[in-house]
């Protein structure tokens, strides 16, 4: 998938577009379909290099922490990986 592409990119601003890509997504696709292609990649992006990337993950949660609620395990990876932020010193 094309837009998998920008989330590996190896330029941060398309980085950062995916995650606001995927903030919008999760509001049109299924929920299942989300999870399917785009939450993993999303998720590992909490823990990306540079700064700013993660900032845009941290902005995008209010935006895809609800439709995890009713998936424990999904939830439960969305909070390990938003549990890494409390010790990141920038």
């Amino acid at each position: 998938m094309m837009i998998n592409e920008y989330g590996k990119s190896k330029t941060f601003s398309l980085r950062k577009t995916f995650i606001m890509f995927c903030s919008s997504a999760i509001n049109v696709l299924s929920y299942q379909t989300f999870k399917q292609f785009f939450f993993e990649l999303y998720l590992s992006l909490s823990s990306d290099k540079v700064t700013d990337v993660r900032i845009t993950f941290l902005n995008s949660v209010c935006s895809i922490r609800p439709y995890l609620e009713l998936d424990p395990t999904a939830l439960n990876l969305f909070n390990v990986a938003l549990s890494g932020f409390l010790m990141d010193t920038s």
